[in-house]
């Protein structure tokens, strides 16, 4: 075992309706003379069951129009050239959450109608969506040769009156292998238990997406980072630390010698590292 110490530094939605593309007439429209443009809130392909919104760029930039938008126009939307592999959700003013359940390339275009539905009053263009054929799941799978690294530093629970702040220990924990998305999406479920002098931290196999069916940052990967608080920890008494890190378990203790100071005896030789 090794022992180290150190003084730590302180709505109202618009109607919408998904539409296969067919042959159809429509009714003589009385100015569609002006096409809307449509974007995607999507920064490269996506995947399979990832999920983008679609909306009407045009009526966005019009002011004026975009507040008429959820008590006049209906939106007709159309994906092609497989409607069946879409999934939908409304949002506000025009614009919709899709998904696809296959891979592929789309193209999704809109008709406009009155708040009938029976008068075509404009067109929009039509926007290219990308489908890889990877899935895109609720969680990832934490490597098998990744490590936790900790870093302990003193957090403060700052109060307008200097003399009445509290400290506590925090630790700062990190992978050392780097994973899919922005990083603030992806969180670590662990789970804790503590009572009698005992702090105990299991950390799970897999890492969840709290954007999903989202994915922010399409080609970017981090590592993933978290904070955990060691309060109340009695002065001069050894408290059992532990963390269970792809399955297996590690163990150690940490002492708080002052409001400033802490020990810990803790091995680094595991896949649980103890930085300070």
């Amino acid at each position: 075992m090794k022992t180290s110490s150190r003084i730590l530094p302180v709505s109202l939605s618009a109607f919408l309706l998904l539409t296969v593309s067919a042959c159809r007439k429509e009714p003589h429209p009385g100015n569609t003379a002006t096409r809307h443009t449509l974007a995607i809130q999507s920064d490269g392909p996506i995947k399979i069951h990832q999920a983008l919104m679609v909306y009407d760029q045009t009526a966005e930039l019009d002011s004026s129009l975009n507040r008429n938008i959820p008590n006049r126009d209906v939106y007709r939307y159309i994906v092609l050239p497989d409607s069946d592999a879409a999934t939908w959700s409304s949002r506000f003013n025009g614009t919709v959450d899709i998904s696809f359940s296959r891979s592929g390339s789309y193209w999704v275009t809109a008709d406009i109608y009155d708040s009938t539905g029976r008068q075509l009053l404009r067109h929009t263009d039509t926007v290219g969506i990308t489908v890889t054929t990877d899935t895109l799941y609720p969680a990832q799978p934490v490597y098998p040769d990744d490590e936790l690294i900790i870093t302990p530093g003193l957090a403060a629970n700052a109060s307008m009156d200097a003399s009445k702040t509290t400290y506590y220990l925090q630790l700062a924990f990190a992978t050392t292998r780097v994973y899919d998305y922005d990083p603030l999406n992806n969180q670590f479920g662990y789970t804790s238990d503590i009572h009698d002098n005992s702090y105990s931290f299991d950390f799970p196999d897999s890492i969840r997406l709290l954007s999903y069916p989202f994915a922010w940052g399409y080609g970017i990967k981090n590592k993933v980072t978290g904070l955990i608080g060691l309060f109340n920890l009695p002065i001069g008494t050894p408290a059992d630390l532990s963390f269970t890190w792809l399955g297996r378990r590690y163990t150690g203790t940490v002492i708080q010698v002052s409001m400033y100071q802490y020990n810990f005896e803790w091995d680094n030789s595991g896949a649980v590292k103890i930085i300070h």
